[in-house]
C-alpha cells in the first residue's frame, strides 16, 4: 500500500469512527444522532478542512448504512481555531473534528462537546 493510501485509510477510518459517534450514546443516557439517522435528518459536522474530502466520501456511504439511514452529512469546513470559535459561537454540530488539542480543549472546558 502507497503512502498515500496508508494516510486516506487512516483518515477515512477515523472520520467513520466520527460518524458513528454521531449515532452513540451521550453522558445523560440519551441517544445522540438517533433520531436524526433514524428520521433521515441531518448531521451537522464541525472540522478542520484535511478530512473533508473523506468525509465527503463518508457522508453517502453512512447514510446507507441501518445506523445512518437516510441521513445527510452538512459538514462545515475549515481552520481548527475558526471552526472551534463558530461551535463557541453556537454553530450547529453534532460531530466537532478539529485538528488541535488545544481548540477542543476549550469546547471541552465551555462545557459543548465531552471530555472523551
Amino acid at each position: 500500500m502507497t503512502t498515500n493510501k496508508r494516510i486516506f485509510a487512516g483518515v477515512g477510518a477515523a472520520a467513520l469512527m466520527a460518524l458513528s459517534a454521531a449515532c452513540g450514546s451521550s453522558s445523560d443516557g440519551s441517544v445522540a444522532g438517533t433520531k436524526a439517522a433514524s428520521t433521515g435528518g441531518t448531521i451537522n459536522l464541525v472540522a478542520f478542512s484535511t478530512p473533508q474530502k473523506a468525509y465527503d466520501k463518508l457522508g453517502p456511504a453512512f447514510a446507507s448504512t441501518t445506523a445512518g439511514a437516510d441521513s445527510t452529512i452538512k459538514g462545515s469546513y475549515g481552520p481548527s481555531g475558526t471552526q472551534e470559535r463558530q461551535v463557541e459561537a453556537g454553530q450547529p454540530a453534532d460531530v466537532v473534528e478539529l485538528s488541535r488539542a488545544s481548540d477542543m480543549a476549550k469546547l471541552v472546558t465551555a462545557g459543548l462537546v465531552a471530555s472523551n
